[in-house]
């Protein structure tokens, strides 16, 4: 199909103009010199065209001689003769066939072929109609002729070679001059969904001895006139619209079966209570396919969380076509924040985000690694600062961006905030010239310089004895010190480090505190009580299911047996297995996991579990303590719905009203979307929030996911990965960006 450009609505235009389309079943036809074939033309007339319809035939060189029957057609069809001269040169000659009214002109171009009369060979198949144009279901007749050279009386085997056309010729044997080939439109075998089918047919002679002879027609079959709807183009339909706000959607028709030429008029029933728009208007005419974006406008009062079905009816003359689209009206909280853009961080070609920190200034860090492309380097820690309204903040490292480069690949950085404004990071790096990594700690100062007083130069590395890599979390203690979860040779291992980056010997085993085999966990995560009890929550995989497993240490780093009796606890949340990614202590003491559950491979939900302060699942959250969220048929922010979506829930906050807030990913292939969802105390998904509770955002062109958030007193600043072709190749980049709390 054809795109024109999309036409706008037409705001004068109410009633659609008087209309016809003209349609020729044959426009290519064979002439025999000194013989004439027939064709004819038919017309729809659409939204009450009565003027008569006139009609030329032009272009025919002398020789050939085109008559129409009539000139003035007031019914639906006309007909014309092609006559050739016994002396006309054998060849193709064009002509064109135009019909008017007072307000439309088509046209048609024909093509005759001249065939010349002498036969050299022993006889030639000749057919009147060298194409035949048809509807799915239709039939038709064709003319065939004969040729024979003087002398040559024998039968003649007459068949049809076809692939999925219906095409019979009779008689199948003949010493005759004619015969006749049946066309019939099967829409069963032709599968003319897409609007149209095309295939060559060949008509063939041979006589006794074998000797052939053949000529082709083009076999074209259009679906029966029909109006095609879509909302958005996609299969799963849905209008999200923000209170106080405007919204729109894309309404694109398509014409099938030649009813191309007339305006489209469209009926909007079903606007959900608070929405005004456009509900009844015209699409100009303009090709087989036409889009138009529709704005609708929400009342600040509009009521939430009533989906309405907006039904989209499309007629052009007598035919019409409809699609319903369900529409949302949300709240702008958990929208994207219109007064600060999201952003690519400008620094290397290709990036990715690791987390953020909202500061209590209202300035912002994000950090991630970042592999300069054109001169081939390494990955390197980038820590960039933005200031409240979204720029990069001048007073920080060079241009806002710190790059902290330890001469080797350094990736998996984690970070935390001191109360100064220091900024303490781990990283794993590749120790240069072998194949082993260990944890390096940085901190730099509030200016985005690296820390003189803290390790050498501003670095640390701690647990080298025990082989400490790959971190999972930094804590900063109200005492100064720090706290660095990562792995080492004996499993699952906590560092504890003095202010000044030494290793704190006071702290487990010489600083370490190993709180689980390196054989039976993933991912995981830390978090500390105000106490400096430090609470470790990861992912244990032991040949069964996957589970959730939680571990408390005291402040000396042994294993705290106040909670759940050991100081540990191991839950299966679903029978097919979790994976952890967040966990938050509330105020109250209780604790919060958030989780996916992978038995559904293809569409994990969001999880949530919340645990008692001495390690019991509480009764007063979800169902038993659990809560499971899915995202799937969710209407996105412009996008098309989730339909079969992979959830994976990312990193949980607790707000000042006691709610969770929980953000990660979902969508299907490189359709990656942020999701996020807001939850009350007790558990439930908050109706006030969004819709329903649940928030979908995404960027055309980019595969986002979310990867870490923080909350200030205006917002909700998010870090995501995004990819994007740049000249060919795919390059990721920050992106970071404010979502309305």
């Amino acid at each position: 199909m054809t795109q024109p450009p999309k036409p706008s609505i037409d705001p004068v235009m109410t009633v659609p103009r008087p209309a016809f389309s003209m349609s020729l079943r044959t426009t290519h036809f064979g002439v025999i010199q000194g013989r004439q074939v027939s064709g004819s033309v038919q017309f729809r007339r659409l939204n009450n065209l009565t003027e008569p319809i006139r009609l030329q035939l032009t272009g025919a060189p002398q020789g050939l001689s085109a008559t129409l029957a009539q000139t003035s057609v007031t019914g639906d069809a006309a007909s014309f003769t092609l006559s050739a001269d016994a002396t006309l040169t054998p060849g193709e000659y064009p002509l064109t066939l135009t019909a008017t009214t007072s307000t439309r002109t088509k046209t048609e171009q024909l093509l005759v072929y001249v065939e010349s009369r002498t036969v050299t060979e022993k006889f030639r198949i000749v057919l009147e109609q060298r194409n035949l144009k048809l509807n799915a279901g239709e039939s038709a007749d064709l003319q065939v002729h004969i040729l024979r050279a003087p002398n040559f009386t024998e039968s003649i085997d007459l068949n049809t070679m076809v692939w999925k056309s219906s095409a019979t010729v009779s008689p199948t044997s003949t010493t005759g001059d004619t015969a006749t080939v049946h066309v019939y439109a099967d829409p069963a075998n032709l599968r003319v969904d897409d609007g149209w089918y095309d295939e060559d047919v060949s008509v063939a002679g041979r006589d006794r001895t074998l000797w052939s002879h053949w000529q082709f027609f083009q076999f074209h079959v259009n679906q029966k006139p029909s109006i095609r709807v879509f909302a958005d183009r996609q299969e799963q339909h849905a209008l999200l619209c923000t209170q106080g706000q405007s919204c729109s959607l894309e309404l694109s028709i398509a014409r099938l079966g030649n009813i191309l030429d007339s305006d489209a008029v469209v009926t909007v029933t079903g606007l959900p209570s608070g929405v005004s728009g456009p509900t009844s208007f015209v699409i100009p005419e303009g090709g087989d396919f036409n889009s138009v974006m529709l704005e609708y406008a929400v009342a600040p009062n509009a009521p939430l969380n009533r989906p309405s079905d907006m039904t989209f009816t499309v007629r052009i003359g007598e035919f019409s076509g409809s699609r319903s689209s369900r529409a949302y009206i949300s709240s702008p909280q958990g929208d994207y924040d219109p007064t600060v853009p999201g952003l690519l961080l400008p620094i290397y070609d290709a990036a990715s985000a690791a987390g953020v920190r909202a500061l209590n200034d209202g300035r912002v860090l994000t950090i991630g690694t970042a592999y300069h492309e054109r001169v081939k380097r390494d990955d390197d820690v980038v820590v960039t600062r933005f200031n409240s309204n979204g720029t990069l903040d001048a007073s920080f490292g060079s241009g806002g961006v710190t790059v902290i480069d330890g001469g080797s690949l350094e990736d998996s950085p984690q970070m935390d905030v001191q109360a100064d404004g220091r900024v303490v990071i781990a990283a794993r790096q590749i120790i240069p010239n072998s194949f082993e990594s260990r944890m390096v700690v940085w901190r730099l100062t509030s200016d985005g310089q690296l820390d003189p007083t803290f390790g050498t130069q501003g670095q640390a590395t701690p647990g080298t004895s025990a082989y400490l890599s790959y971190p999972y979390g930094v804590n900063i203690l109200p005492s100064g010190k720090m706290l660095v979860l990562g792995v080492s040779k004996n499993g699952l291992t906590v560092a504890r480090l003095n202010q000044d980056g030494s290793e704190d010997l006071s702290f487990g085993d010489k600083g370490l505190a190993f709180a689980a085999p390196r054989d039976v966990y993933e991912v995981a995560y830390m978090a500390t009580e105000p106490d400096g009890r430090i609470m470790l929550a990861y992912r244990v995989t032991t040949g069964k299911a996957a589970t959730v497993r939680m571990t408390r240490l005291k402040t000396d780093g042994s294993p705290d047996t106040s909670w759940n009796g050991t100081g540990n606890g191991e839950w299966l949340l679903t029978p097919e297995g979790n994976a952890v990614s967040g966990l938050v202590r509330q105020a109250d003491g209780k604790w919060v996991v958030a989780a996916s559950n992978y038995g559904d491979f293809d569409a994990p939900d969001f999880m949530l579990a919340r645990f008692t302060t001495d390690g019991r699942l509480d009764p007063t959250f979800g169902q038993n303590g659990l809560v499971r969220t899915d995202f799937r048929a969710f209407p996105s922010n412009g996008l098309d719905a989730f339909g079969n979506s992979t959830d994976g829930t990312g990193r949980v906050r607790v707000l000042p009203d006691g709610g969770i807030l929980v953000g990660g990913a979902g969508g299907t292939g490189n359709n990656r979307r942020m999701a996020l969802a807001k939850y009350l105390p007790n558990g439930q998904l908050d109706p006030a929030w969004r819709v329903d509770g649940r928030s979908v955002l995404g960027i055309e062109g980019w595969m986002i996911g979310m990867v870490d958030f923080d909350i200030d007193a205006s917002g909700v600043l998010w870090a995501a990965t995004g990819a994007i072709p740049r000249q060919g190749q795919l390059s990721y980049q920050y992106l970071v960006t404010r979502i309305r709390p």
